[in-house]
């Protein structure tokens, strides 16, 4: 079952027995701290497996004469996966990171990047000089599920027609006071993947909102990514937590514990806890193989053996 936040604040408030009669948790508090959990516990849990779950990318154009570009906002911690170099051409290379105190070392001044470094926030690319045009950075990242909020913040498109270079979407719901300039839209369904991004809000009205074509494109640039059932929401907000469906429960259980803690009842928080972590040990055993029947290989992506090849295209020459 996926859990909307209105699901999820019941669930609380059922779990964590809180009387109905209280007003020191509003439904706001409930959720900042559904927020707090899911970012602080259940995500590196999740990550901890290493089954790529939020692994994203994007492009970053390259301009000439600059070498700094800022690592995407979205990054959860701020941390990469990778970075590749990718010509107007399409082709790839990977870029190592290199060691500050290595940079003396380096003669190169033109040609295409050799790696780059990590200064503060930026990725810097050496050398700066030989990117051309439409060359770009294909970045690797975890990307941060969206903030958790109210249900009324957000709306589900109830019909999508293509007018060609604008798409318009009916909505279920007047989201003028939240949505203005640019907005995410996210799927109604599992996985809640997030199916577009920072995109522009041509034009809104209380039934309805008109968004730029080109920023819905799936991969083949003619497939629409969004449909009926999505929820379209202000940038970086979610009415659903994007995380597996199975993690819902434990949300609201993580939740209700802080609730009970709050409230000074030790003996409910003992029982709470004690089913947490039930429950969390059984959901965390589902996603440990994510493929079953694909085990994953550990490969030194750097050893001589993929550097020079083995009878096939070296690494060196992949796309060059």
């Amino acid at each position: 079952m996926i859990y909307t936040t209105d699901d999820l604040i019941t669930s609380v408030k059922t779990r964590a027995l809180v009387p109905s009669s209280q007003t020191t948790f509003s439904d706001e508090n409930i959720i900042s701290l559904m927020n707090e959990d899911m970012y602080i516990t259940l995500v590196p849990d999740i990550m901890t497996m290493r089954e790529d779950f939020f692994r994203s990318s994007t492009e970053i154009d390259l301009v000439s004469g600059i070498s700094k570009y800022p690592v995407p906002e979205r990054a959860i911690g701020n941390v990469l996966i990778d970075v590749l170099y990718k010509d107007s051409s399409g082709n790839r290379r990977s870029l190592p990171r290199v060691s500050a105190q290595d940079l003396t070392l380096q003669s190169y001044t033109s040609g295409y990047p050799f790696g780059y470094i990590l200064e503060g926030d930026y990725i810097k690319i050496m050398p700066v000089a030989g990117t051309g045009s439409g060359d770009s950075l294909e970045v690797w990242y975890y990307q941060r599920p969206n903030k958790l909020v109210l249900l009324q913040e957000c709306a589900v498109m109830s019909a999508v027609v293509n007018g060609g270079a604008s798409t318009t979407a009916t909505l279920d719901t007047d989201v003028t006071s939240y949505i203005t300039t640019s907005c995410d839209i996210i799927s109604g369904q599992s996985p809640l993947t997030m199916l577009c991004k920072d995109v522009t809000v041509s034009s809104i009205s209380s039934t309805s909102v008109t968004l730029p074509t080109s920023s819905l494109y799936a991969e083949d640039d003619s497939t629409l990514l969004i449909g009926t059932g999505d929820y379209i929401c202000a940038k970086y907000t979610s009415p659903v937590p994007q995380i597996p469906q199975e993690f819902h429960p434990i949300l609201a259980q993580m939740a209700a514990a802080r609730l009970c803690e709050a409230m000074g009842d030790l003996e409910k928080l003992a029982a709470v806890n004690g089913k947490l972590s039930e429950m969390r040990k059984a959901v965390m055993s589902m996603i440990a193989n994510r493929v079953d029947a694909a085990p994953k290989k550990i490969v030194n992506r750097y050893s001589i053996r993929n550097h020079f090849g083995t009878g096939l295209r070296s690494r060196s020459m992949r796309g060059f």
